[in-house]
């Protein structure tokens, strides 16, 4: 979905990528590296200035409004992906665990959800999860798609109301219900199939 923002009249197009630029530079050093490279970090500084120029008064200076905007969002994205600043046991924290030689239940919480950020802030290989994974119903699946495909493509027209019909569990009489597996036996090439 694309979505038009058009600048204010009083905000020119040069002046808002300049305003932009310069959070984005004074930002990266703290928050950018989580987003990725300057240029990724400058582009997401535009699209959350972009989306935060409709709120914008023209009585406050553009800059600081972008900056304050900015630092916020970033503060937010880094809040939601990265880590929470804020430990709830200060010995914990500090490497001394205050739970007889443990971390205590609150810290031990903090903690993991922070390495369960930071884990989805670095992407990692695929090699730690290849022996986790179960075999698959995607092919049998498949299989069963192009199989009720081709029955219903080549299925002659007369039958195909009786057909849904068997698939929808209606009862249908011996005779039609015989035809219909004959010309499904004889579309799959599996004379097994024919009563």
């Amino acid at each position: 979905m694309v979505v038009e923002v058009t600048l204010p009249p009083t905000i020119s197009e040069a002046e808002f990528l300049a305003a932009t630029a310069h959070a984005a530079k004074v930002l990266y050093r703290k928050f950018g590296t989580h987003v990725g490279s300057p240029e990724d970090f400058s582009q997401q500084v535009i699209v959350w200035s972009l989306e935060a120029i409709p709120a914008y008064d023209p009585n406050r200076r553009l800059e600081s409004f972008l900056m304050t905007n900015a630092k916020n969002r970033a503060l937010n994205y880094y809040r939601d992906h990265v880590s929470r600043r804020d430990p709830p046991c200060r010995s914990c924290h500090e490497g001394t665990p205050c739970a007889d030689g443990e971390h205590c239940r609150p810290y031990a919480k903090w903690l993991a959800r922070n390495k369960a950020k930071a884990n989805v802030a670095r992407p990692l290989g695929i090699e730690p999860i290849l022996g986790m994974t179960t075999p698959s119903s995607v092919e049998p699946e498949a299989i069963g798609s192009e199989l009720s495909l081709l029955i219903d493509q080549q299925l002659p027209l007369d039958l195909r109301p009786f057909y849904l019909m068997m698939l929808a569990g209606v009862p249908v009489s011996a005779d039609r219900k015989r035809r219909v597996q004959r010309a499904v036996a004889e579309i799959l090439g599996d004379p097994t199939l024919a009563p």
